[in-house]
């Protein structure tokens, strides 16, 4: 029964930390404005590209933790099984 908990709760923390992701790297596409000259250019890039590694990241951990909690909820289902067969076996 922890595994099961275990495995939907780090499934349901990673659906929102991969919605999240999505949601910021959208309101940042959003909000993008042309600059005026090439110094302020290479400062939005800069930073863009700070916020990219930043949502990488974050990304990244989310889809281990979905992994993660698929792998335990798969693995209580083996677990279930496995206890039922030898339950049946002694009958």
């Amino acid at each position: 029964m922890a595994a099961k908990t275990v495995g939907l709760g780090l499934v349901a923390l990673g659906v929102l930390l991969l919605l999240a992701v999505f949601a910021l790297a959208y309101r940042e596409y959003a909000n993008i404005a042309p600059t005026g000259g090439l110094e302020e250019a290479v400062g939005v890039l800069v930073w863009a590209v700070v916020k990219a590694v930043f949502l990488g990241v974050m990304g990244w951990v989310g889809a281990i933790m979905v992994a993660r909690g698929i792998d335990a909820l798969q693995e209580q289902e083996e677990v279930e099984e496995e206890w039922r067969e030898t339950q049946a076996r002694y009958r």
